[in-house]
Formats: structure tokens, sequence, C-alpha cells
């Protein structure tokens, strides 16, 4: 069976789909944080079911509703909201009619009502046999883990149908480290033993996500700031930006923002001297973010707002990027970009205006983020793309970021050799040397030679 699950609470949404998990262990859930999102899925593909909240920014679960009727998709519709059915706005009174597969579920009672609904709308041949008892182990997406600093029950990698392996320790720390391991080898799902599940639910809201209860959210912390930077990768890829996603944002914003100039100097040290941890799709943006903030602070156009708005782009410009080294292309004419497969030139081509789209369509973002990540690969002699701008037409904060960013991915070209930091101030001066881009790199350069990061 498959499912689409659509809600803007993220854990709510998590939620749900390891309960059901349980109950219908070998069925595909496919997550949506709004309706806008959830009719593009439908119009894209085919559900044997939809589970949908009410209130929702961008379309509510009405206009989803009504979008499947319009369109005669008969797929079953089960409305999960904490609303009383007398408050579900431009919803039928006939509303929920099962003998037209709508049902209605209080979130309040989720764990027990939410499959028992299911039986009732969706027909038996299509969920297939129970079988809760036809498995010790139940699977769960595996960037859910990346919600933890601990666990409280062991987790398993599945090698087979029949063969599990235990990779994590009952009440051990572990890192994101330990998790993309198993990213590395394909592993969508890691598991949980049948005798564990309900206390891993239990948990799901209660163990350390990210950000810390006890302690404000530190982003100069290696693993928490690669777990907040996967996070929000991965959930952004696989089902858009949320609103877990942008508290998340503000957390990284507000500390990289409580960062002293001094402070930023030693984390981007810090950062360098850690090659061998190297990450290159979460690192660079982080690094990007505080080098944005050093050059913004030495410009006539310093100020939160700007520093705000840099920092966002940094952490969303590559979102759409899951392969470092196609993330490392910069130049549609060089040798890398010729040996990619196609798919891989089309993201690298399209990436920038894709993403900057993403940015747009949420209202929670300040006006001008778009810009800066749409223009993040153009050049200052116009041979950048995706429309080939030159100094000219490229905005401030746009140069300011482009310089930030280049400087970044050139360490990494050089192995994050401090020794090699004069060679690569020559190299970016020769490339910089009109309008705005000179102004601000000569700017920067002046201003590292003091905190003595490249002298």
């Amino acid at each position: 069976m498959k499912v689409l699950i659509i809600d803007d609470d993220d854990t709510i949404r998590q939620l749900a789909v390891l309960c059901l998990t349980k109950k219908f262990p070998a069925s595909d859930f496919v997550e949506a944080a709004d309706g806008s999102a959830a009719i593009t899925l439908l119009g894209q593909d085919k559900f044997d079911l939809i589970i949908c909240d009410f209130e929702m920014p961008n379309k509510n679960g009405s206009d989803v509703y009504h979008f499947i009727k319009e369109q005669d998709i008969l797929t079953p519709f089960i409305l999960h909201t904490t609303l009383n059915l007398e408050q579900l706005q431009k919803m039928p009174s006939s509303f929920p009619d099962v003998s037209q597969f709508e049902g209605y579920v209080n979130k309040m009672e989720t764990r027990i009502a939410l499959p028992e609904i299911i039986k009732k709308v969706v027909t038996p041949e299509i969920f297939g046999p129970d079988e809760r008892n036809s498995t010790d182990f139940y699977k769960i997406k595996i960037y859910y883990f990346w919600r933890f600093d601990e666990t409280l029950c062991d987790i398993w990698v599945g090698l087979s149908s029949e063969k599990f392996v235990k990779i994590i320790h009952k009440n051990s720390e572990y890192t994101k480290a330990d998790i993309d391991k198993y990213i590395k080898k394909k592993q969508k799902y890691l598991y949980i033993h049948k005798d564990d599940f309900e206390n891993f639910c239990d948990g799901y809201q209660k163990l350390n996500f990210l950000v810390r209860k006890d302690k404000p959210f530190d982003a100069s912390d290696e693993n928490e700031r690669r777990k907040a930077h996967a996070y929000i990768h991965h959930i952004i890829l696989e089902i858009g930006i949320t609103q877990e996603v942008v508290e998340i944002t503000k957390r990284m914003i507000e500390n990289i923002f409580s960062t002293p100039i001094k402070g930023q100097t030693e984390i981007f040290k810090m950062m360098i001297r850690h090659f061998e941890k190297r990450d290159y799709i979460y690192d660079h943006s982080y690094m990007a973010a505080q080098i944005s903030c050093f050059i913004c602070k030495q410009t006539e156009w310093a100020s939160d707002d700007t520093l705000q708005k840099l920092i966002l782009a940094s952490i969303y410009h590559d979102v759409l990027m899951t392969d470092p080294n196609v993330a490392m292309v910069e130049d549609l004419a060089c040798k890398e970009f010729r040996e990619l497969s196609p798919n891989d030139k089309n993201l690298v081509r399209n990436h920038p205006y894709k993403t900057a789209e993403l940015v747009r369509e949420n209202i929670t973002f300040p006006a001008d983020v778009d810009k800066i990540i749409w223009q993040h690969h153009e050049k200052q002699d116009g041979s950048g793309f995706p429309r080939g701008l030159d100094h000219t037409q490229i905005t401030p904060l746009a140069i300011i970021f482009i310089i930030a960013h280049d400087f970044v991915k050139e360490l990494y070209r050089e192995q994050l050799d401090e020794s090699q930091f004069m060679k690569i101030q020559k190299k970016l001066e020769i490339k910089y040397d009109k309008g705005n881009f000179k102004k601000i790199y000569t700017s920067f350069v002046k201003s590292l030679n003091k905190v003595n990061l490249v002298a």
C-alpha cells in the first residue's frame, strides 16, 4: 500500500508514519508538508491512501479534498486533524462518508483510531494481509535518526529480509557520521526490533533533537552543526521547506549572529584543522555563512537584515545537491562538468533557479535571499550561469556570497592547507578586479590580514 501523509508539523507527520509502519509494515509512506506539495505529488503519482491534516499553509486539507474530487481521483481520503468535524470549513456536510472511502481521525487518537479507520475505508486487497506478526523488525527512514543524540533502544541495519545486524546499542550516544556510513551504502532505512518499537515511538518526541533542551544550539559544535544541516538537507529533498526546518535555521542564524568576528575566525580555523572529517556539502555551507558575514561586516551594506539573508543563502544554496563532487562543479565549460552524467549536468545547470524558486515560495524567507541563490554561480566576466550576468548586473549581496563561496571552494581544492592561503588570495585577487567585486574582495583580504587568517 502506498500512502501519502500530509501535515505541516514534521513531528506529527513522522509519528503517523511510525504508527502505521507497525500496523502496515509492507507499506510505502510518502510525506508532504502542505496541501500545495501534496497536490503536486497527486498529479505525478498514484496512491492507495491519503491521510491529510486540515490546517496547513499553502493550501489546507479542504483544498486537497476538493482537488481529488474535481480530478476524479478515487483514492481513499482520511482527514487527520485536531479540529472537530463542525470546525472543518468548506468540507461538505456529508463528510466523512465511509461509502465514499472517506474518514476522519482526531490527532489525539492517532495510535488507536487511525489504523482502524484505514481498515474501514481501504479495501483489504489494497492494504494486503496484516503483517504485524510476520516480522521482528520495523523499518524507520534513516534521516529520522538525525533527530536524536542517543537512543533508548538498539538500532539495526538490514542486510537482507531475514538478516539484521545491530549497529547502535541501547542508551548509546551517536553522531551524524555513524548514520552517514549507511547512507553512503544507499541504505534508506534502519530498523527497530518489534519489542522496542513502542518505546521508540514514545521517545521520538522526548529525546534530544539537534537543539538540546538543557543548553542552546551550538553551531560551532561540529556534530550538532552537521546533524542540523543534514536534517534540513534531507527534509527539503524529500518533502520541501517545513516549519521545523525554518525553526532549525533560525537557531543556526542566531548562533552565527552572536559569534564575534574573532570567534568566526576561530571556528573557521577549527574546521580547516578537521579536514579528515571533510563533508563538503554541509561544511562549505556553514563556512560560507561565516565568511559571508565576515565580509559583509566590512562593507556599507552591513546590517542584521543583510547578515540574515547571507546566512540563509549559505544554508540553502546547494540543498538540492546530494553528491559532494557534483556540488563542487562551478563551471559549465570545465572537464569535471563534461564528465558528469546527463542527470547531474541538468542538476548543476538548474539548481540555482530551482532552489531560488523553492525559497521564494516560502513566505518566511526575506526578500533577496532567492536572488543571492539564483546568482551564486554567476561570474564577474559574464561567463557564469544560469543567466550569464556580469559584474554590473550582479547584486552586491550576491557578490559577497560569491566571493565567500569561492574562497571556501578554493580552500577545499587545496585540501584545506593553511599554507596555501596566500596562493588562494593572489588567485582570487586576479579574478576579482572589477567594480564591486574588486572593492569587496580588497576589503575582505585587508580584514583577514588583520585577524591573521591569511597573512
